[in-house]
């Protein structure tokens, strides 16, 4: 390619090469009673409870750890309290706007969502479920921090009280770690849940009730593999064309990414866009992290009718003759494009083509690339069969990762080759993969 002054970085078996996902779902706690022996709880009283719609399944996996009936999860009468967990995630505002509420907290937070059964006998009318995040960097720096709020929506109360055999919703949010923290890579990190919960008698529980172990990964970029159904109605724009899709209550989509609180999500086969964790039945998310094999070049997509795009390489440029100097530099991606009309001559331009750095970021193609020797070249025209190879250079963002190369002309839907998890964050020669 002539002069390229590169850092070039290939992702293998690190960060994304495969998911290990190690959930406790279930728990036994045991009984703590302020005075006297409380007696075995009778079986639970009988309630219709709806039927979570669970993610599909993968190819090869064994049956799904989280029952797709709440119920299931009771693991005995003798457990005061069973839970099962539908969501649980690391999310920052300042990396992932979608789908997060606006706060002055900057930094890294957990957020679980789920239901809890009260297995006991007794009518609850105070109750709070907390979480806490523990992460271990090394052995001399451990962090903690824990949520605020009694997480249960609607709120236990006297008016509307916890009774027993039944289920109770909640959320956690926990305080945030300092933004400094993205830079390092934690070798632990855990979720721990907590329950709170009186009746006015002389009924008391106070005791961790489970742990999880979130994924690092879904704060920056997490390949995920999951159909599931929408929560809403809901119109989704994408790209820097602002591209539509209208999706109703009960569509399903295919869910192929997760920044922190959003999924990037196809319609169809076709890219709709970043939709909010709470529009999205999402109740398995322990099996939406699929063990694949990590992506490699080539990787194409076409245009029925119109063009075939294969992306052969890529690199991160910190520098190169003939563009104008970024701090950030640029993402250099090798493609070839070939016509596959029958007639007409097709025109295709480097800002044709842009890149999908999460969470509604998208930068396009530099097009003044008239002086860049192995670039393709602005209004590059194709008559039928005809095939043409550029390198499109992107500009970077310090905080973005790439998800997808997108291809999309006015008028057309976007095609998409997705880059996560081939393409990774790191760029200098001195990061660790």
């Amino acid at each position: 390619m002539g002069r390229l002054s590169t850092d070039r970085n290939r992702l293998g078996g690190g960060r994304f090469g495969g998911y290990t996902l190690a959930i406790v779902l279930l728990t036994t706690v045991v009984w703590a009673c302020s005075r006297d022996q409380v007696p075995p709880p009778p079986a639970p009283v009988e309630e219709a409870s709806p039927t979570p719609t669970p993610s599909m399944p993968l190819p090869g996996t064994s049956t799904p750890a989280t029952p797709a009936n709440p119920d299931d999860t009771a693991t005995s009468e003798e457990t005061p309290f069973s839970y099962v967990i539908y969501n649980a995630y690391l999310v920052d505002p300042d990396i992932n706007p979608v789908g997060v509420a606006k706060t002055r907290e900057k930094g890294i937070r957990l957020f679980v969502r789920g239901r809890l059964r009260n297995n006991t006998d007794r009518v609850i009318y105070r109750a709070g479920v907390f979480g806490k995040l523990v992460v271990n960097f090394d052995k001399n720096v451990k962090l903690e921090k824990h949520s605020g709020g009694l997480g249960f929506d609607p709120a236990i109360t006297s008016s509307n009280p916890w009774r027993p055999g039944t289920w109770r919703d909640f959320s956690i949010t926990t305080r945030a770690f300092d933004p400094i923290y993205r830079e390092f890579d934690p070798k632990t990190i855990t979720g721990v849940i907590s329950l709170e919960a009186k009746d006015p008698l002389d009924y008391t529980f106070k005791d961790e009730i489970g742990r999880l172990r979130p994924m690092w990964e879904t704060l920056f970029g997490a390949v995920v593999a999951s159909t599931v159904q929408m929560n809403e109605d809901t119109t989704v724009e994408y790209g820097p064309n602002r591209t539509r899709t209208n999706l109703k209550e009960n569509d399903e989509v295919e869910l192929v990414a997760q920044q922190g609180a959003a999924y990037l999500a196809l319609k169809d086969g076709l890219i709709a866009g970043w939709i909010p964790e709470a529009e999205l039945r999402i109740q398995q998310y322990q099996q939406m992290y699929p063990d694949i094999p990590l992506r490699t070049f080539p990787m194409i997509a076409t245009v029925p009718g119109k063009i075939r795009i294969t992306a052969l390489d890529y690199l991160y440029e910190t520098a190169h003759d003939g563009l104008p100097a970024r701090e950030e530099g640029y993402m250099a991606l090798k493609v070839q494009i070939q016509s596959l009309a029958e007639r007409q001559t097709f025109t295709v331009s480097p800002d044709d083509f842009w890149i999908d750095q999460g969470s509604g970021r998208f930068a396009e193609g530099f097009d003044n690339v008239k002086n860049v020797e192995g670039a393709l070249p602005d209004n590059t025209r194709l008559a039928p069969g005809e095939e043409v190879t550029g390198w499109i250079f992107i500009p970077r963002r310090p905080d973005g990762w790439p998800f997808a190369l997108v291809f999309q002309t006015r008028g057309d839907d976007p095609a998409h080759i997705m880059l996560l998890p081939a393409v990774g964050r790191r760029t200098s020669e001195t990061d660790e993969p």
